[in-house]
């Protein structure tokens, strides 16, 4: 019967019954032409379940979808223009499958028009979170320009700003930037600059500036031609306070460019455009404009003491009504987020993982080594003993002690580089060139490397002194175990460094590690007066009050008193030697007189 009907359907001249996976085609096609699939409720709760199994919190806004892979339809939905293709052949090269979920939020939200402040953990993959708005803002300014649609008023100015807080840093972020772009662009729009002495005298910014510039803070206040010495909260005395700081060995050093050429702000006032003599203010050498996206890497470190009038200065530059501006860290202490919030406008707040909590790839240990003299024993104890495997980083508390241990470990085995602002920067070029490639396989360092600096492949860390915040900790030990691999840390202390210890202590039980109990039995660290309302959280012990480095071994000692010991001795003989030729000569003397 049912061959019979579908006969006659045929015969009466229409079409064969339609079997049940062409019924199933083609109602899959008639909801998709209808746009019908998942509601905006259930993919706002898949997006939520996302973030949920990713630890991805978000806070301050409604946030656009999370990017979930890297392929050419999933950036161009996140980005809202087609990348170049050097970006997808740059991530399959180094093997970046899926965005970590610090990138998957932040990528999107910046991108989107969002102001951002993310915070999340050491080797998470901040930086190319950032850097794909670069390209992005880069590519939609070069497709305008190639239009005709560009604004005749934006000139030939910056669109993209990425501030750091180091020459080193800086130039690492360069460098990545350089490897998603076109090599050998033509284009002003794709090309990316590094603010230096030498490309402030010999770029014509007025007409060919480059569509992204990086910059650190000093040298970028000098092409602004602002005077923001003095800017800083406290004014001359607190200049004059942190020089004689870092004169007594403290861990204030300044981070800011270390060229080594005595840049000078000036003594301006803040938020003057006049200097104190009462003349203009010098015309900018660069105009940000025109900026559309300004990054602060590291932005905890930018909003404190040392920078903060001219990360102002940075931002106030950026005057474009449509700048996005992103504020990116591993650690954001309360009060360097009132600032950055200050600054920001209605920013998503986004944070992965544990706040303030360390790497939980990285196997952490507190090592107690009595005094100075045991801390350069423990040290070649693990090193030569392979307790710690290299590449390894041993961070000094300031330049003067990181120059003096290496002095007592250049000729050691374990092939010793330096690096401190102390160094010029062709000196410190040269030990990061030399890491990188192997040729040093141990560098000693102040904590002006342990933010950012993405050396691949270290494999320990060793605090030789205990760090001075519990931001300085997290920074260090998040130079290994990077990008999920395994690394370890070692943190030498002492009896003096009690007043940290309870801090480090915190920080690696929030990340797993086992500590001893006595350690988080200790009273809490208190903020120096100095750190208060800076966001620093400094503990109450000053770094300036350390001991010199003690480079000299039990055996040292040992030879010392021996040859003290032989001195003496031979002193007493010789003083010895003398008394009994006086006597003898005076016995002598009395005999003759009597035999006459």
């Amino acid at each position: 019967d049912k061959a019979a009907a579908a006969g006659a359907v045929a015969g009466a001249g229409g079409a064969p019954a339609p079997n049940k996976r062409e019924r199933r085609a083609a109602e899959k096609a008639e909801r998709a032409s209808r746009g019908s699939g998942p509601s905006a409720a259930q993919r706002e709760e898949a997006d939520n379940l996302y973030r949920k199994q990713h630890k991805i919190k978000v806070s301050g806004g409604a946030a656009p979808p999370p990017l979930r892979a890297f392929d050419e339809g999933a950036l161009e939905a996140a980005c809202g223009v087609a990348l170049p293709r050097t970006v997808l052949a740059s991530l399959r090269e180094r093997a970046h499958a899926t965005p970590t979920p610090v990138q998957s939020q932040a990528v999107p939200a910046l991108c989107s028009g969002a102001e951002v402040l993310g915070v999340a953990p050491t080797g998470s993959g901040k930086t190319l979170a950032f850097l794909l708005p670069a390209v992005a803002a880069m590519e939609r300014e070069r497709r305008a320009r190639a239009e005709g649609r560009a604004a005749d008023e934006d000139g030939g100015g910056v669109k993209v700003l990425l501030l750091s807080p180091t020459a080193e840093l800086a130039q690492q972020t360069l460098r990545e930037l350089k490897l998603l772009l076109p090599p050998g662009a033509k284009d002003r729009c794709m090309r990316a600059r590094l603010l230096t002495k030498a490309t402030l005298a010999g770029v014509d910014w007025a007409n060919d500036a480059p569509g992204a510039l990086v910059a650190t803070p000093a040298r970028l206040a000098q092409a602004l031609g602002r005077s923001v010495k003095s800017r800083v909260r406290g004014g001359k005395g607190a200049a004059r306070s942190r020089k004689r700081r870092s004169a007594k060995g403290g861990a204030a050093e300044s981070e800011s460019d270390g060229d080594g050429d005595g840049d000078s702000d000036g003594d301006g006032d803040a938020g003057s455009d006049e200097d104190e003599g009462g003349a203009p203010a010098p015309k900018p050498a660069i105009d940000l404009s025109g900026v559309r996206l300004l990054v602060l890497d590291e932005a905890d470190k930018l909003l404190e003491l040392d920078f903060v009038a001219e990360a102002d200065a940075a931002v106030a530059a950026c005057t474009h009504p449509e700048v996005v501006r992103g504020f990116f860290s591993a650690t954001l202490p309360d009060a360097a987020e009132a600032l950055a919030r200050s600054v920001l406008a209605a920013p998503l707040r986004i944070t992965v993982g544990v706040r303030g909590a360390s790497a939980t790839t990285v196997r952490q240990e507190l090592k107690y080594v009595g005094d100075e003299k045991g801390k350069l024993l423990a040290l070649r104890s693990l090193l030569a003993g392979g307790g710690a495997l290299t590449p390894a980083l041993v961070f000094a508390s300031s330049q003067e002690r990181a120059q003096t241990l290496w002095e007592a470990c250049r000729y050691e085995p374990w092939r010793a580089g330096v690096l401190h602002a102390g160094r010029t920067r062709a000196q410190r070029e040269e030990v990061v060139e030399q890491f990188r490639a192997g040729k040093v396989w141990t560098l000693i360092l102040t904590d002006v490397g342990s933010r950012g600096l993405d050396f691949k492949g270290v494999a320990s860390v060793i605090q030789y002194d205990a760090p001075d915040s519990a931001q300085a900790y997290v920074h260090r030990v998040g130079r290994t175990g990077r990008a999920g691999r395994k690394g370890a840390c070692w943190t030498f202390f002492t009896d003096d460094d009690k007043g940290a210890l309870r801090g480090v202590a915190g920080i690696m039980a929030a990340s797993g590690c086992e500590v001893p109990e006595w350690t988080l039995k200790l009273a809490k660290p208190t903020r120096s007066k100095s750190a208060r309302g800076t966001g620093t959280g400094e503990w109450s012990r000053p770094a300036g009050r350390r001991e010199a480095v003690n480079v000299t071994t039990k055996w040292d000692d040992f030879q010392a008193r021996k040859k003290r010991a032989m001195v003496g001795a031979s002193k007493r003989r010789h003083a010895g030697d003398k008394r009994h030729s006086a006597g003898g000569g005076d016995a002598g003397a009395a005999g003759g007189g009597a035999k006459a």
